[in-house]
């Protein structure tokens, strides 16, 4: 029965790694964004809706 406290924290660990990584993949992501659309702001309206699919 011990044995399954370690996957269970390492997989806390895996998660918080995730999640940190998917916060910069998103500020990454916003940041393209915003110069997109300063750089092309009339066909960004466009293509936002489709972009990310």
């Amino acid at each position: 029965m011990k044995s399954s406290a370690t996957p269970q924290s390492e997989t806390i660990h895996l998660i918080g790694i995730n999640l940190e990584t998917g916060i910069e993949i998103q500020r990454a992501a916003y940041k393209d964004m915003r110069i997109s659309i300063l750089v092309n702001p009339n066909n960004n309206n466009n293509n936002s809706k489709n972009k990310f699919h």
